[in-house]
């Protein structure tokens, strides 16, 4: 039997009794889940390590020319 992962998120606001009022200053609402088997929620949360550790060596790397051509500038 396989073993699932759910992943929900809401977005805007929710009243059970809806307004024209309401409405309009709030205009929808959005619930949604994801549901991921367990092997491949493994799978997409080592590519997502993966891929941060690449970003973060590129900021790293960009962060230090930066500073290097900001004392450039200043000398």
């Amino acid at each position: 039997m396989p073993f699932f992962f759910a992943f929900s998120d809401e977005s805007g606001k929710h009243k059970k009794e809806r307004t024209d009022k309401f409405i309009l200053k709030n205009p929808y609402y959005c619930r949604s889940v994801v549901l991921l088997e367990a092997d491949d929620w493994i799978k997409l949360k080592d590519k997502f390590y993966h891929l941060k550790r690449i970003l973060e060596n590129i900021f790293a790397a960009e962060e230090k020319n930066y500073h290097v051509s900001l004392d450039a500038k200043l000398s």
